[in-house]
């Protein structure tokens, strides 16, 4: 079996739409994203006779390139993490979202990356929400790690810590207890020391060591957790820096190319032309009985050969071959999206990043807006109509939303 590293990266991208369809849109750079204070809102509203003003339903920001990991959450809840792992990944691993996990809530997203019933490396993600007094992580100090899983706890602790945090800040009250429990579990701090992961959008804002990764023994003896790297530019204007790492499975597989599809795509429009190739290479001797050749098992396979043959010839010569479905993501992401990313990772002062990060917001905005108007004003027939009816906000629900007129009434 071949060694395939997963590339991956943590990040608080502060409740921001577009900075998350940004690194989902960059999926060739990851393998895995864990994301801290998400974008979570309304992205459907599902409508009933009894109900017609409707429920809205919430959801993550979505791309058909990745498969989204919502945390156990209650109905109305709102989820403070979410994980994405590419959709490519269960070619060589099992990826599992552990809802049964003692630590599973709104705040903590547990990933087991598996092979068959092993469970090669656990993800464990963790925004922690700072009550006005106290702390809100005592479902942490409560469990018991398991020491045999190789495990990497990560993500924003809004903790400050004299072991972790930069020299002159006031230390949490919670910080000793946080320290005697990684301690008893053996969970070793992994970030670059004294490397702060918050910066601040105001001037007056000190940097702070808030965003922490920690890795048991059984995953850093074998070597399968990589070095943190911290990463402003990539977290795209967030407040917070990214954390960028690799995972080393132990036993993982090289991710195998998937088969090229087989066969033909159907077309209506070459329907005259098929028939026309197929009557064509046709034999005689399949459409009439020689009444006196005997009828055996053999000659009855060779006609069978000829026939598929003549189907297969006929496809050839008037259709297209099938293709792989194409992995580019949302439909809406342009070439202008492409250059606002890159300009929000390559600004360097903090003039350039907010000014960067805001053109990024605008251009994804305009581009869902000129892609919808495009599908509307261009469709070809009522199925695109009514298809495009039952979208809201990217998400394709099984209903159509109420009907109403211009002043918002409800109409039949």
């Amino acid at each position: 079996m071949t060694e395939r590293r997963l590339q991956a990266i943590s990040v608080n991208v502060h409740r921001s739409s577009h900075r998350t369809h940004a690194l989902l849109q960059k999926g060739d750079e990851y393998d895995i994203i864990l994301i801290q204070e998400p974008w979570f809102n309304t992205v459907a509203t599902l409508h009933s006779d009894t109900d017609p003003t409707g429920e809205p339903q919430m959801g993550a920001t979505a791309n058909p390139m990745w498969d989204t990991h919502l945390p156990k959450h209650r109905q109305g809840e709102t989820c403070k993490v979410v994980a994405y792992t590419k959709q490519s990944l269960v070619r060589s691993h099992i990826v599992s979202n552990n809802l049964a996990h003692p630590l599973a809530n709104a705040n903590t997203v547990i990933l087991d990356i598996m092979e068959t019933d092993t469970i090669i490396m656990r993800l464990i993600s963790l925004y922690h929400t700072v009550p006005p007094s106290g702390h809100d992580l005592q479902h942490l100090l409560d469990y018991e790690s398991d020491e045999l899983t190789p495990t990497l706890l990560i993500g924003d602790f809004n903790t400050h810590s004299p072991c972790w945090s930069l020299h002159g800040r006031t230390h949490s009250s919670w910080a000793p207890c946080l320290y005697d429990w990684l301690d008893i579990n053996n969970l070793s701090l992994l970030n670059p020391l004294h490397e702060p992961t918050w910066y601040g959008n105001k001037d007056a804002d000190h940097p702070s060591v808030l965003d922490l990764a920690f890795g048991n023994e059984a995953a850093l003896i074998g070597g399968q957790i990589g070095p943190i790297k911290i990463s402003e530019q990539d977290s795209l204007g967030s407040d917070h820096a990214a954390l960028l790492f690799k995972v080393y499975p132990t036993d993982s597989l090289a991710i195998i190319p998937p088969p090229a599809p087989k066969g033909y795509q159907t077309n209506e429009e070459k329907k005259t032309d098929w028939i026309k190739a197929f009557m064509t290479l046709l034999p005689c001797s399949l459409i009439m009985d020689d009444d006196s050749e005997p009828q055996g098992i053999e000659l009855l396979r060779n006609k069978i050969k000829q026939f598929n043959y003549v189907i297969k010839e006929a496809s050839r010569q008037t259709l297209k071959p099938k293709q792989a479905v194409d992995p580019r993501g949302v439909q809406w992401w342009n070439d202008e999206c492409s250059a606002a990313h890159t300009l929000a990772r390559i600004a360097s002062t903090h003039e350039e990043k907010c000014k960067a990060n805001k053109a990024l917001r605008n251009t994804v905005a305009h581009a869902k807006r000129t892609w919808a108007y495009e599908q509307l004003h261009h469709a070809t027939n009522s199925k695109d109509i009514w298809r495009l009816a039952k979208t809201r906000k990217g998400h394709t629900t099984n209903s159509f939303p109420a009907l109403r007129d211009v002043t918002n009434t409800l109409v039949d």
